[in-house]
């Protein structure tokens, strides 16, 4: 049976549980935050974060914020992540992750609402998984930039 759960501040430990367990190296940037970090992140209720869970273990999540559009009236929803673990995909679980996410932000956004993601142009399950759920692909290029992490 497939649970699907938004996450706030006192699922701090879990979350961190979740994440070690689905994250695989390739995802992961450094360490992964700390339960209290996690305790903050999942205090704000801009931040949306939701687990999916299949007998009990960890199987998916997708995360993202809302914040207030400068552009236009309304907020927007960004849709950070969506992971399903290898074991558990064309399973469904990501659209109902796509799902919760959407409705949750419908929930608590000023409206109107636009929500947007990104994914690799070679990520088909994503795309798939975006299509299926009503997105439209929009035919943009851009280049991404990182910053170096600073620690002091």
């Amino acid at each position: 049976m497939l649970t699907i759960k938004r996450l706030s501040g006192k699922d701090a430990a879990f979350a961190r549980t979740a994440l070690d367990a689905l994250l695989p190296p390739d995802w992961r940037d450094g360490p992964l935050p700390s339960v209290e970090r996690l305790k903050a992140i999942l205090s704000d209720r801009r931040i949306i974060i939701i687990i999916a869970e299949g007998d009990n273990s960890p199987v998916g999540y997708v995360s993202g914020q809302i914040a207030p559009s400068l552009c236009r009236e309304g907020d927007t929803a960004t849709l950070d992540d969506l992971f399903v673990s290898s074991a558990s995909r064309r399973r469904g679980i990501g659209k109902a992750l796509v799902r919760a996410f959407r409705s949750e932000a419908l929930m608590m956004a000023s409206r109107p609402l636009s929500m947007w993601s990104g994914t690799g142009a070679d990520n088909a399950a994503c795309r798939r998984v975006f299509e299926a759920e009503g997105a439209r692909a929009v035919d943009e290029t851009y280049k991404e930039y990182v910053w170096d992490v600073v620690t002091d």
